[in-house]
């Protein structure tokens, strides 16, 4: 196989802003979900939230709590039949884990 980049930084670059994608590694989704933020990073160079990463998961949930929401952590799920899903017919969903996360 032929060396694809000069670098070993270029090759971690590409593969970490290709591990960002949502999708099965490789595949064509991933390849371009890569080139688009690499695209935007050299655009305008990359994007970070003041306070940190932190700071996007405290604004959902503040949002969250906003609505009416309630976050309730500290509790270890073994079995998703174990959760009280509420109604989500009624727009209450108390649990989201997309299925990947789950052996």
């Amino acid at each position: 196989m032929l060396p694809t980049f000069r670098t070993d930084e270029a090759a971690a670059l590409l593969t970490g802003v290709v591990a960002h994608a949502n999708s099965t590694l490789p595949s064509l989704a991933a390849t371009a979900s890569a080139l688009y933020l690499l695209a935007h990073a050299h655009s305008t160079g990359w994007a970070y939230p003041r306070g940190g990463s932190d700071a996007i998961a405290d604004a959902l949930i503040d949002d969250l709590r906003a609505h009416g929401g309630v976050v309730d952590t500290g509790h270890r799920v073994g079995d998703l039949s174990a959760l009280d899903w509420g109604d989500p017919a009624a727009g209450d969903l108390r649990c989201w884990t997309p299925p990947r996360a789950w052996p």
